[in-house]
């Protein structure tokens, strides 16, 4: 009778530990939680590849919850509807955002939380919704490719316009202008004093008062045979020239500022003989004189 009264007693302890451990697994597979939580969507325009069910929800770093759900939309084939548990005390507000985030090098994902300010709600609900929304961010893998993408599109553009620079017909192009401000560069240096002493001697004898018109005229043959020949050189090299002299040649630009201060001063004589050809004759004439004088 005792015998049998031991067996009894095994058997129920064989019974209660398998039940236990039955009851432990089945716990431990469903994951049965032991604490609340509040359900919120998060839609993301990314791939969520290495997000899993249960991957970890952090905010500011801290573990707050999980991943619950993870659907596709067909009307919306670039969104991937992500719905997480977190729990209720945490702080998330309207301006909050979810960004994946992966764990190192594993390949595996989770749920980062950042933002939110003090004055903010708490995240918005739409009629259309059945959990609040949170705001999803790009990850940083995904500014990543997109930062390389747009490098490598600028990069691409970069190449073909170094390309169409050197091309064969541009080269010969720069080289040829190269050769018409050389030739312009020395006429305006072979001609510039010709064209000075033409001027002080012209405004001298102007000033004079005589009869300059004998003594003008070789002096104005002068002048116009050297404007010539410069205008002559300047009709081949005008196409290039603008674009080069407002480069990196300032002993071009000086040069030029030169002429045009010479153009000015021919310019301001053919004014005033135009307006007095008398001057030819009885030069310029003398100031009215002032009071007292």
């Amino acid at each position: 009778m005792e015998t049998r009264i031991n067996y009894i007693a095994v058997g129920f302890f064989v019974l209660l530990f398998g039940a236990l451990t039955i009851g432990a697994a089945l716990w431990l597979g469903a994951d049965i939680a032991t604490r609340e939580y509040q359900r919120y969507s998060v839609y993301f325009a990314e791939s969520v590849a290495g997000l899993n069910r249960n991957a970890t929800v952090t905010y500011r770093g801290v573990e707050v919850g999980r991943v619950a759900e993870m659907r596709l939309i067909p009307d919306r084939p670039n969104t991937v509807h992500v719905i997480l548990e977190i729990e209720p005390n945490t702080p998330l507000r309207a301006d909050s955002v979810a960004v994946l985030r992966m764990q190192g090098f594993t390949g595996i994902a989770q749920v980062e939380i950042t933002g939110g300010s003090r004055q903010a709600p708490p995240p918005r609900e739409l009629p259309s919704e059945p959990y609040p929304v949170i705001a999803s961010g790009p990850s940083l893998l995904s500014r990543m490719e997109n930062a390389m993408t747009t490098s490598l599109e600028a990069l691409d553009e970069l190449t073909g316009q170094i390309s169409l620079l050197f091309a064969p017909e541009n080269i010969d192009a720069a080289q040829q202008t190269l050769s018409n401000l050389e030739a312009f560069t020395r006429v305006l240096a072979d001609n510039r004093d010709t064209l000075e002493r033409s001027l002080q001697q012209t405004e001298r004898l102007l000033a004079s008062g005589t009869d300059a018109s004998e003594q003008l005229t070789p002096t104005l043959r002068a002048a116009e045979q050297a404007l010539n020949e410069i205008a002559q050189t300047a009709a081949v090299s005008r196409s290039g020239l603008d674009d080069i002299t407002q480069g990196s040649l300032p002993q071009m630009h000086r040069t030029l500022e030169e002429v045009y201060a010479l153009a000015d001063r021919l310019s301001r004589l053919s004014e005033e003989l135009s307006e007095q050809p008398e001057m030819l004759i009885f030069g310029r004439p003398q100031p009215e004189p002032g009071p007292g004088e």
